[in-house]
């Protein structure tokens, strides 16, 4: 997933209305001492309020996004579970590092490949290195 919605864009307008609330509560305390300790206060509570609430949506909205992430990955293993097609995933030596059912009943009618040599599976006899889509 893109790091767009991991960007706390949010912060920067925030951050500036921050230090124009506390510019602006400093001139009031000088002008109007009363005035300004009232602004200050109210304006202290609303932007803790604020910071609070963007923390928070930032939490849950990590969460949302890891739980969609397991979810699709949950979803995709068992569609290539269920698949009717056999796929095997071999490493560089071509030995078996995964593999559907499907594959596992077409290949060695046993309930794991994992381990197993391709070639052996197969029957053939192939001298190099070979790529298989």
């Amino acid at each position: 997933m893109t790091s767009f919605f991991r960007k706390r864009a949010i912060r920067y307008p925030l951050t500036v209305l921050s230090i124009l609330g506390v510019m602006a509560a400093v001139l009031l305390l000088l002008s109007q001492f009363w005035l300004g300790f009232v602004f200050s206060v109210l304006f202290m509570v609303a932007m803790g309020f604020t910071w609070k609430i963007e923390e928070h949506t930032y939490i849950e909205t990590e969460k949302h996004i890891e739980t969609l992430s397991y979810r699709m990955k949950e979803v995709g293993e068992e569609a290539l579970l269920e698949l009717p097609i056999g796929i095997i995933l071999i490493n560089e030596k071509n030995i078996v590092e995964w593999a559907n059912p499907f594959a596992a009943k077409v290949f060695a009618h046993q309930e794991t490949l994992i381990g197993d040599d391709l070639f052996d599976l197969s029957g053939q006899s192939v001298t190099g290195p070979t790529k298989f889509f």
